[in-house]
């Protein structure tokens, strides 16, 4: 496998991976635990849920997870083109205004910046988007004689707000994966622009540094950057999950609320960590797998419900932790919750994509006993030809 092959499988395992994560976990996104069991049977929600289009729809997570991309990669072409480029995270936002046309239904008059704007106007449906980012996102309009190309936009520095919710994080998989190491794009790294662009909406540190962790995140497992010894090539994901959150303590050192950031990423490992050594002694091995399922809910409830910025992430991470290598066990815990269940869903598949690949996880998606319809979610071969077109810019230089 060429290093382009190897690139395409992670960046199509991230990107497709969130979307299905976020499908499964959009139809019970606002229901209790209780209600899913009762609703779904004992171990929740199991499989994608086909809509009355015969496909399984995702939420606002994934429509602005391919703005995000598709802003970047916008701003690349054009930055070739004119020979001169601004910070990533200004092709991000008007990006984030042409997702904001969608949603309000003002496809018409729009100066529209995205080609995927342009194109999918299947991208139009309304998914549940957060009202923080509708909000924020209209804010920066006002007063502008020609939005969205000349209003400031909010940054950590100049916040709009003091939101932390999870809508800040659940869209930056893509800066992860498009800031290559090298690359002109990427001078500032991924977690500080990951943060800038998480900031244009959710303007509280909570907000913005669990986006600026997952961006890095997947960009370590992207591009390599933690091979363990016990096979050549091989990543360590829990190597790269306590390096991300180094660059996150040394990039953001003094921001106000880094240290409960830390802390609650660090007693998700540690959950993970006791629920796996339980495990592996055998103290779980006559129990039920619904029984097992109940403690990671137990597990996950403690973490938080994954409305706000921190525990979504949190709950990702262990999620993650618990299950490395089992890509459908971990989308199904991420979701089956009394919370935030697509953004959780989504933000687990993003990191598990990455660590895993799409080729591992079709596989798995295969498999008899636990079939998982790829093929059913919408659009995914529109999801397909958008992350080629993004991989295709960032391997240019």
């Amino acid at each position: 496998m060429t290093e382009k092959e190897r690139l395409r499988d992670v960046f199509h395992g991230c990107i497709i991976g969130g979307a299905l994560g976020d499908a499964l976990g959009y139809p019970v996104e606002f229901q209790s635990y209780d209600s899913i069991v009762s609703h779904y049977g004992e171990r929740g929600i199991q499989d994608l849920v086909i809509r009355h289009k015969g496909f399984a729809e995702f939420s606002d997570d994934t429509q602005m997870t391919l703005f995000t991309m598709d802003g970047l990669r916008q701003g690349i072409l054009r930055a070739e083109y004119k020979g001169v480029s601004a910070k990533p995270e200004w092709y991000i936002s008007l990006a984030y205004q042409d997702w904001l046309a969608t949603q309000e239904g003002t496809r018409e008059t729009h100066n529209s910046f995205t080609e995927l704007f342009r194109q999918e106007k299947g991208l139009d449906e309304w998914r549940a988007p957060g009202n923080t980012c509708m909000s924020a996102l209209a804010a920066q309009n006002v007063g502008s004689p020609n939005p969205p190309y000349s209003n400031e936009i909010y940054s950590m520095e100049h916040p709009g707000n003091q939101s932390k919710g999870c809508g800040g994080v659940m869209r930056v998989a893509p800066i992860g994966l498009m800031l290559r190491p090298g690359h002109w794009i990427s001078k500032d790294g991924p977690a500080h622009t990951a943060g800038q662009a998480a900031a244009i909406t959710h303007g509280n540190p909570l907000g913005y540094l669990p986006a600026a962790y997952l961006a890095e995140l997947v960009n370590r497992l992207t591009y390599r950057k933690d091979v363990g010894d016990s096979e050549e090539g091989s990543v360590d994901l829990m190597v790269s999950m306590q390096k991300a959150l180094d660059v996150i303590d040394e990039t953001f050192a003094g921001t106000p609320s880094l240290d409960y950031f830390d802390e609650i990423v660090e007693k998700a490992w540690r959950l993970a960590e006791e629920t796996n050594e339980k495990e592996l002694e055998g103290l779980l091995e006559a129990q039920k797998r619904v029984e097992i399922m109940n403690m990671d809910v137990r597990n996950i409830h403690a973490i938080g419900g994954g409305w706000v910025g921190e525990e979504a992430l949190a709950i990702a991470l262990y999620c993650a932790a618990r299950y490395p290598y089992d890509f459908h066990q971990a989308l199904r815990i991420a979701v089956n919750h009394s919370g935030d269940s697509d953004s959780t869903g989504a933000i687990t598949g993003n990191i598990l994509g990455a660590f895993l690949g799409m080729k591992e996880i079709e596989a798995q998606c295969k498999e008899e006993e636990r079939p998982f319809a790829i093929e059913k979610l919408e659009m995914v071969d529109r999801i397909r030809f958008w992350t080629d077109q993004a991989l295709e810019v960032v391997m240019r230089e």
